[in-house]
């Protein structure tokens, strides 16, 4: 199934009731859009979050080896909190926040909304853990890859090319470009390149996009390099009606 990226992003920005500057932090406008809480600590980590939850009277969240991370979303109930580490510099803490705002959207409250809007309210205590679904509702199709009860997703500080499940590497990749979709828009990315004069057929053209992303756009490092390159390589790859001509 194809999922319009635009689209979402342009939804949340109208339930925000108008887009930020850039850069764009987000943390006001996820207040306005989304029932999503947002949480900052230092030195985050798989135990500092349990931590964290345990206090409040929640436990079994995370359950893993302890290891460092950027952030976490937790969801539940419809709602969602997303605990960032407090310590990374604010480009990362940017991006953190979008990949986990997008996790939000695509893969817990997106499903949620197609599984009420077809099986009606009844079907909330299902997805919210409370009971086991009913044969017909299993039958419906509905509720295959939804989760069931709480969602969690951990953002570590290893690469993507590390992860082996195909469907979390997918998972991931969706929530990337949803996140660069909210930080820094395809449409908005080109016009921007075009009225910067980025000359797409010389050799600096990757060097001077990423330039932009992290100045205009304020992406982190490392996602401006692979975004940049993949501008540009999608603009060289559609040349103009004149570029086709050879004039």
């Amino acid at each position: 199934m194809t999922i319009d990226l635009e689209k979402l992003a342009e939804d949340f920005w109208s339930a925000v009731g108008g887009k930020e500057s850039y850069p764009r932090s987000l943390e006001t406008s996820v207040g306005w859009a989304l029932p999503l809480a947002i949480v900052k600590l230092t030195h985050l980590g798989v135990r500092a979050v349990e931590d964290w939850f345990h206090r409040r009277g929640m436990t079994g969240f995370c359950e893993l080896t302890d290891r460092q991370l950027r952030a976490c979303l937790v969801a539940r109930f419809g709602h969602g909190i997303v605990l960032i580490d407090a310590t990374d510099p604010e480009d990362e803490q940017r991006f953190s926040l979008a990949h986990e705002l997008a996790h939000f959207i695509l893969d817990y409250l997106k499903p949620r909304q197609t599984a009420l809007a077809a099986l009606g309210s009844d079907v909330l205590d299902v997805l919210d853990g409370l009971r086991k679904p009913t044969p017909q509702e299993r039958l419906s199709g509905v509720l295959r890859g939804l989760v069931i009860g709480s969602y969690t997703n951990l953002m570590d500080r290893t690469t993507h090319n590390s992860i082996a499940d195909i469907n979390t590497l997918d998972s991931e990749t969706m929530a990337d470009r949803l996140a660069l979709e909210l930080l820094a828009p395809l449409r908005a990315t080109y016009a921007k390149m075009g009225t910067a004069a980025i000359d797409f057929r010389n050799g600096n053209a990757t060097t001077d996009t990423t330039a932009l992303l992290l100045t205009h756009f304020g992406l982190p490092a490392r996602i401006a390099r692979s975004y940049a390159t993949m501008l540009v390589y999608r603009r060289r790859s559609k040349p103009s009606f004149r570029e086709w001509l050879g004039i």
